[in-house]
């Protein structure tokens, strides 16, 4: 009886000597966020990895379950990153229910409450008594950016860069 080896078996050097997390860590530090991701079993740093390889909604999924002031912080980032504007406002809000006094989110609070204030000013100038129908429905995503205004605005939705 001969035993043969297996075709195209293929081990990673990282994989016999370090574990998942310390992989994950070498390969956020070279730069190669999505394998870094992939590798990381700790929810948080899979959510910064999300991040740094602008997977927003990667990032915040990952960061709820983490479930502490810190990763709500970042989840609220991570949506006005991603140009989720009322997402982030109700986590700010969320998270200044739990800690009033943080500076940060109560900053970015004002931020983004600004923008959204923004898009909704912009949308009532584009209101118009005959306005042409939309070429295609605005994603679902569109009713987490701001408000709108009372009549449907047609053009394109601003996406944060």
């Amino acid at each position: 009886m001969t035993i043969s080896p297996v075709k195209n078996a293929q081990a990673n050097v990282l994989d016999w000597f370090v574990t998942p997390n310390q992989k994950g860590m070498i390969y956020l530090y070279m730069g190669d966020y999505k394998k870094a991701e992939q590798s990381f079993d700790d929810p948080n740093w899979k959510a910064v990895s999300c991040f740094y390889s602008e997977d927003f909604k990667c990032a915040q999924k990952e960061f709820a379950k983490v479930a502490d002031t810190t990763a709500i912080y970042n989840m609220a980032v991570s949506a006005g990153q991603d140009g989720r504007f009322k997402t982030a406002r109700e986590l700010y809000q969320g998270l200044l229910a739990i800690e009033p006094d943080n500076k940060a989110a109560k900053f970015n609070l004002e931020k983004v409450n600004k923008i959204i204030k923004e898009i909704n000013d912009f949308n009532k100038g584009q209101l118009d008594e005959h306005p042409k129908p939309p070429s295609k429905a605005p994603p679902k995503e569109a009713k987490e950016i701001a408000d709108g205004a009372k009549k449907k605005g047609i053009g394109i939705i601003p996406r944060s860069t």
